[in-house]
């Protein structure tokens, strides 16, 4: 997942085991810097059931929001990598998401428990893909 920001372009990759998020610079040649830490999206207080980060999505606001399969919930991570909210899925293994139409401030998320599209409302649209 990659995030243009004022300053710079990270890419942001999950690693579903262990369920951290991490964070690269990307320079504009193309070049990615070093690793960073940038949040765990595991809930230490879920039932035992294999559980990791799927797909991810920004807002505009800079907010990430993460499928956490197994967990049954999308994790929306601040742009300082805080917990702002966890949104609770029907199912208990969400995998992709998608934002909605500017205006719709709504995510559309695939739950494969139930084989089910599943929509939430938002407090903000997605970032925009392409410019």
């Amino acid at each position: 997942m990659v995030s243009p920001s004022m300053r710079s372009t990270n890419l942001y990759v999950n690693e579903t085991r262990t369920g951290a998020i991490y964070r690269y610079e990307w320079g504009n040649e193309g070049e990615i810097g070093a690793r960073e830490y940038f949040a765990n999206v595991l809930d230490p207080n879920a039932p035992p059931w294999w559980k990791g980060p799927d797909g991810m999505a920004f807002d505009r606001d800079g907010n990430l929001y993460v499928t956490v399969f197994g967990q049954q919930e999308v994790v929306v991570l601040g742009p300082d990598g805080s917990t702002v909210e966890r949104i609770k899925t029907q199912g208990r293994m969400p995998t992709n998401i998608a934002f909605g139409l500017p205006g719709q401030k709504k995510i559309y998320v695939t739950e494969c428990e139930f084989g089910q599209l599943e929509v939430f409302d938002v407090e903000a649209d997605g970032l925009d893909l392409w410019t």
